[in-house]
């Protein structure tokens, strides 16, 4: 069913000057146009997150020059006013985004200003049957809006990759007999090696740990790529943990994984500890499930920001893409919570933990490779590692360099 209301009132206003400014005069002659969007279906209008409008010289489908005028803005919003233009032959063009900045509606118009007559500019937008890659490789997309290409690597970011071939830099190794930990060239994701994590037949546990490696206060960005290698079945392991200082048989403060059927969860379990001979107890215990597909055999990308504080002012965020992906997508944004522990009024330092864990030995055999993690102190710093290659001498992370080889 067609809708010819246009989505806005007015889309953009556009100035076209008609001649110079004479001596003494407090404007230049031009003349006004509005310019508006029309759909040509009304179910594209829950979809539409943002609007991208670009003004081109030239004719629509022609050869691509570059725009005169470009913004990108919310659908309940008029766009900035684009520079007053000179009489001539444009392209008007619009594109509608979704809220994964991909691109869902399209059209062009081409017009010859000054109008002879006319005061609107109507630019009918329709399914569009091309994909695109929504904001381009590795660009952040935040509600349908594309957030700017991301900055190269600085001094502030440091890697825990796999690049030694072997289990350096990372200090602390937890393999039991049934499980394994190896380093291979197939399949990698990033550099030249990859560290592949197996839990065996009744193995429990295959990891890489660097405790204590963050304290209250603490804002850090973290980011790394992994793989499960075989299907979901059974009870499936926690595969990134980031553990403070406690007693044996206390929980991890936040800890990733896949539990049974369910989706890929978040768990948090922070804030004042009580500790009994019978149990703990923490201030928070919340999961926090995220409903992204997860396909064996392929490589998928997350970028995780922690502001660490026992208080009610930590911050935890959670982007993640799959390898056929090129936008990250946040999938989680927690505000105003503890996200470290904290007992006898003190917080308890923490650092991360990779691999695979799991609580009782069961008999299905899990595969989870990964590669390329870092720690850094910006989202755009630690997103530009996975467009631009890591370098062989990036700096390991400053509090383990002395164990490098």
């Amino acid at each position: 069913m067609r809708s010819r209301a246009p989505l806005r009132v007015v889309l953009l206003v556009l100035l076209v000057v008609l001649g110079a400014i004479e001596l003494g005069a407090c404007r230049p002659d031009v003349e006004r146009y509005e310019w508006d969007i029309v759909l040509e279906h009304e179910s594209l209008r829950t979809s539409i997150a943002a609007i991208a409008a670009r003004i081109r010289t030239g004719e629509c489908g022609g050869a691509a020059t570059a725009p005169v005028y470009e913004a990108q803005f919310a659908p309940d919003a008029q766009g900035p006013a684009p520079p007053r233009l000179s009489p001539g032959r444009y392209a008007l063009e619009v594109d509608a985004r979704d809220a994964r900045c991909m691109r869902i509606a399209h059209g062009c118009i081409s017009a010859t200003l000054p109008l002879d007559g006319a005061s609107v500019l109507r630019v009918p937008i329709a399914d569009d049957p091309v994909p695109d890659e929504g904001c381009g490789a590795c660009a952040r997309c935040e509600e349908g809006m594309c957030a700017g290409a991301p900055q190269a690597s600085s001094t502030n970011l440091c890697r825990l990759d796999f690049e030694t071939g072997t289990p350096l830099p990372w200090p602390h190794v937890q393999v039991d007999a049934s499980s394994s930990l190896d380093f291979v060239r197939d399949p990698v994701r990033q550099g030249s090696f990859a560290g592949c994590f197996t839990l065996g037949d009744g193995g429990e546990i295959a990891l890489l740990s660097w405790f204590g490696a963050s304290m209250q206060g603490d804002d850090r960005y973290y980011a790394w790529s992994q793989r499960f290698e075989t299907p979901r079945s059974g009870e499936d392991p926690r595969f990134l943990i980031f553990p403070s200082e406690f007693e044996p048989g206390v929980g991890a403060p936040a800890a990733l994984g896949m539990y049974s059927s369910s989706p890929i969860e978040v768990t948090l379990y922070t804030g004042d500890l009580v500790i009994t001979e019978t149990g703990t107890s923490a201030e928070l215990n919340v999961p926090y499930t995220l409903s992204f597909p997860y396909e064996p055999g392929t490589w998928h990308d997350f970028v995780m920001h922690v502001r660490w504080s026992a208080d009610h002012d930590g911050e935890l965020d959670l982007w993640h893409r799959a390898e056929t992906e090129t936008v990250f997508q946040r999938e989680l944004e927690l505000r105003d919570l503890p996200t470290l522990q904290r007992v006898d009024g003190v917080p308890r330092p923490i650092g991360p933990r990779i691999g695979l864990i799991r609580s009782g030995p069961m008999t299905n055999v899990r595969d989870l490779c990964m590669d390329g993690f870092r720690v850094g102190r910006s989202y755009d710093e630690i997103v530009a590692d996975f467009c631009l290659p890591l370098p062989s001498d990036a700096p390991l992370c400053p509090e383990l360099a002395s164990l490098a080889p």
